[in-house]
């Protein structure tokens, strides 16, 4: 078994009610994340969002910032199963990012 930093983002252009979502999950089969932090972006000016991280129902964390804010987390994400950070409330057409870091193990062959 290999581990690696993890680090991945994601991004999204918000709708016209100024909402949007995004989803990350292992590449891999053989990975599983081993999460810390997530960390959300984005350019709203006018209408901050707020944003929210789920892993199916368990909800990680939130912000009410949801343009430059991060929460501390400690959650494994296995194959097929995706973190969805939800933002609400921003501005039409602003960008959003979600970023999540901590270690990504490898294990079997492939």
């Amino acid at each position: 078994m290999s581990t690696l930093q993890l680090d991945q983002v994601a991004n999204t252009t918000l709708n016209a009610n100024g909402n949007g979502s995004v989803s990350l999950s292992p590449s891999s089969s053989r990975t599983v994340w081993n999460v810390t932090t997530i960390a959300v972006a984005g350019t709203s000016v006018a209408s901050v969002p707020s944003a929210t991280a789920s892993l199916g129902s368990l909800q990680l964390g939130g912000t009410w910032s949801g343009t430059n804010d991060a929460d501390n987390v400690s959650v494994t994400v296995w194959p097929g199963q995706s973190i969805v950070v939800t933002w609400t409330g921003g501005d039409p057409g602003a960008s959003a990012s979600a970023y999540v870091y901590g270690t990504v193990a490898t294990t079997g062959s492939s």
